[in-house]
């Protein structure tokens, strides 16, 4: 049953001497006063009032959910309600009733059942104990909320150290291409994505170095685009730069060597290119 279609109440309300004290306190029956009592914590559940936040209630509007003059101030005097007029709360409300109060407490009975059905008879069989239920199943709210979890919960990524870091930018900027200033948590969430794929970890210098040469890469383009780290970051460009996608060959976006004007290499892209090709023929 859905839990904003019942209160929780006692079954020995009835007796109750504070129930008896109201009934003194306004004339009526103590079971009037049963029923007065449901009307009123029935609305102050249906409109989630509990003791932390029930700041707009008055004597007059219980009144008046109780059909009974005097029945606010009643309650106060046994308890039942505290505070000033105009601020009354319902002492430890939440704790039997309210959406948290009533799942808990249909979770509870549910697991009672669950025992009660686990419970197998010393003489029963293998094949019966087996069968039996576990008390250690999750209740269906539990899996629905161990569920919920799981979907929020995000795989961990390790941390980049600092010397990984400067190295990357170091090697990035020695290229020549557009200068990185610095790794923004963008940047280092795309590298710590990139230094899970082996495959990029052991190509990456080689794509730096085909981008260091690529015409194309240096603003050799009708939009004199150039290479960023923020580009050479994205999932697919190592792979596409080993592959040849933008070198200054037939089948690359570059433009042939040739078509190249040397004037158009920093100091830094030709320090850089004559340092690899050294690397190279060592």
């Amino acid at each position: 049953m859905s839990s904003g279609l019942w209160i929780k109440m006692r079954r020995s309300l009835s007796s109750d001497p504070d129930v008896f004290r109201i009934g003194e306190l306004t004339e009526l029956n103590r079971f009037a006063v049963v029923g007065k009592l449901h009307a009123v914590w029935s609305w102050a559940d249906e409109h989630d009032v509990t003791s932390r936040d029930a700041v707009s209630v008055t004597h007059s509007y219980i009144d008046q959910v109780a059909d009974h003059e005097g029945f606010a101030k009643a309650m106060c005097q046994v308890g039942w309600l505290a505070g000033a007029d105009g601020a009354l709360m319902f002492p430890n409300f939440g704790r039997h009733n309210g959406r948290d109060a009533k799942r808990k407490a249909q979770t509870a009975e549910r697991n009672q059942r669950m025992r009660s059905r686990c419970e197998v008879s010393p003489l029963a069989d293998d094949d019966e104990k087996r069968d039996a239920p576990s008390v250690t199943e999750a209740s269906p709210e539990k899996s629905r909320e161990e569920k919920s979890r799981q979907r929020k919960k995000k795989p961990a990524v390790a941390a980049l150290p600092p010397e990984v870091m400067s190295q990357f930018v170091d090697a990035w900027n020695a290229t020549g291409l557009v200068q990185c200033r610095s790794l923004t948590e963008k940047r280092r969430a795309a590298l710590r994505v990139r230094l899970t794929d082996d495959d990029w970890k052991t190509s990456w210098r080689e794509a730096l170095d085909r981008a260091a040469q690529s015409s194309f890469c240096r603003g050799g383009n009708d939009r004199g685009w150039r290479g960023d780290v923020d580009w050479f970051l994205k999932p697919d460009t190592v792979t596409q730069l080993c592959e040849g996608k933008f070198d200054d060959s037939k089948g690359g976006k570059g433009k042939s060597t040739q078509d190249v004007p040397q004037q158009r290499l920093t100091a830094e892209q030709k320090k850089y290119l004559e340092g690899r090709a050294h690397v190279a023929k060592s």
